[in-house]
């Protein structure tokens, strides 16, 4: 494969929900309920950012799977640029067959690209499931159990669901990126600046987007509900679908959040610097305003590497 093409296979036996996770990154959220299994491999070329990416959506059945393992190794496990693996949460009753799938694919990634990053998405952790206490415990015993199996490789872990597509978009968005030192230092950026005072801990969130829908980097308040975020990201999307997004400021506000928009340009590409308060804290916009001026300043030096 040319290396002007990213390669990102996406793993997961039956009914993880890998193909709702692509279908939700081109939200076509209205065929979600229509998918049916993905028989063998499903390959989708993309332009984003600039980047010509190959996804392939593997198929989780298990005698793919073996195919996968076996005589498709080469094929399917070479040329990896970044990979996912999606696991299930509410199916308890897979996570051994997930987990030792995993082994055989940890080995097969460092047999054939050993310099892959893998992201494991814990998938299906909806609204509300992190107000449980066992959902907590049985989330960070998932993502410790996968550290152990994949060291010395190194993992980034997500949970995703398709009722908050912020999220998906989250958990997508480093791999599609490929820039994981620039998401990183704007990401420290953005913690300090959250942690900055009084006024600028009340921030819930702070996002950069690219046209395409794209997360460049982000910061989330760590107690913030996905419910909130859930409708943030409903509205955002209808906010790129209405092709508002030529203004150069943009605000709305769902039931829970105020969301501020702002517009700016790194190497000719167009980019929405975006900030959300919690609508009891919505006063205190005004007066963090000079604060993100100057934050944005600094944003927009460090793009100039992107």
């Amino acid at each position: 494969m040319s290396k002007e093409l990213m390669k990102i296979p996406i793993f997961g036996i039956q009914n993880a929900g890998k193909t709702s996770l692509i279908r939700s990154l081109q939200k076509e959220f209205s065929a979600i309920t229509k998918l049916k299994p993905t028989k063998g491999i499903e390959r989708q070329k993309l332009k984003l950012l600039g980047k010509d990416i190959s996804i392939w959506d593997l198929g989780g059945q298990e005698r793919y799977r073996e195919q996968y393992l076996d005589r498709k190794a080469e094929v399917v496990f070479s040329d990896v640029d970044q990979t996912l693996f999606v696991i299930d949460i509410q199916d308890q009753g897979s996570f051994e067959k997930s987990i030792n799938y995993f082994k055989d694919f940890r080995d097969k990634i460092a047999d054939f690209s050993p310099d892959a990053k893998i992201h494991i998405l814990i998938h299906k952790f909806d609204p509300g499931m992190e107000q449980d206490p066992e959902n907590m415990k049985m989330l960070e015993v998932l993502k410790q159990k996968f550290i152990e199996i994949a060291a010395p490789l190194k993992l980034a872990l997500y949970h995703t669901t398709i009722f908050n597509p912020l999220s998906i978009i989250h958990a997508f968005s480093k791999p599609l990126l490929g820039n994981s030192t620039l998401y990183d230092n704007l990401g420290i950026l953005f913690d300090d600046f959250c942690n900055k005072n009084q006024i600028t801990q009340m921030l819930d969130f702070i996002i950069i987007f690219s046209e395409d829908l794209i997360e460049v980097a982000s910061y989330f308040k760590p107690a913030i509900e996905q419910i909130k975020l859930r409708d943030v990201a409903h509205s955002l999307f209808q906010t790129f679908t209405k092709k508002t997004m030529t203004l150069k400021e943009i605000s709305f506000q769902t039931d829970f959040t105020v969301v501020e928009m702002k517009q700016f340009s790194s190497n000719k590409k167009r980019f929405y610097f975006t900030y959300g308060f919690d609508i009891q804290n919505s006063s205190n916009i005004e007066t963090v305003k000079g604060d993100i001026e100057g934050l944005l300043d600094a944003v927009e030096k460090l793009m100039i590497y992107f």
